[in-house]
């Protein structure tokens, strides 16, 4: 079962999105999403926001990080639960940055959000969390019995 974390961000968000976007780690960005932004892009938007929309907090954004253990899912998977996560966390009312790294040991996706309130944006994370990784644990276990070697 994946490993999940969120963590803040109190610097700058232009350099995580770089580091989360970083061709080396997302197979040359094949493993890059974003919904109603662009990763190009999604510093300038999400500095808007923080302009004009942020509680008075230190906190910048906040860093999703998803990671799974070694050959527990392919890249495509990890990619696919990352943003089947990402879509109802945030439930298409806030954009995002999704990737996938795949130049470690293990597989791990970043999510950044575009931040308004911790508390609204994963307020109901670890329901859907469980929810998303059964399903996952179930088609996985149901593969490997049904399939023919």
């Amino acid at each position: 079962m994946a490993y999940t974390k969120i963590h803040a961000i109190k610097a700058t968000v232009d350099k995580a999105i770089d580091y989360i976007c970083n061709p080396d780690k997302t197979d040359e960005q094949i493993y890059v999403s974003s919904y109603a932004c662009s990763p190009e892009t999604a510093a300038i938007d999400f500095k808007y926001t923080l302009d004009h929309c942020r509680e008075n907090s230190p906190n910048k954004a906040y860093h999703l990080i998803q990671a799974f253990a070694p050959g527990e899912v392919s890249y495509e998977e990890a990619h696919r639960i990352g943003k089947e996560l990402a879509d109802k966390v945030l439930e298409g009312k806030y954009s995002y940055v999704l990737t996938t790294h795949i130049d470690k040991g293990h597989i791990h996706n970043h999510m950044l959000p575009r931040y308004e309130s911790k508390h609204s944006l994963f307020y109901n994370i670890y329901e859907i969390l469980f929810l998303l990784y059964s399903v996952a644990i179930i088609c996985i276990i149901d593969s490997k019995l049904f399939s023919v070697a």
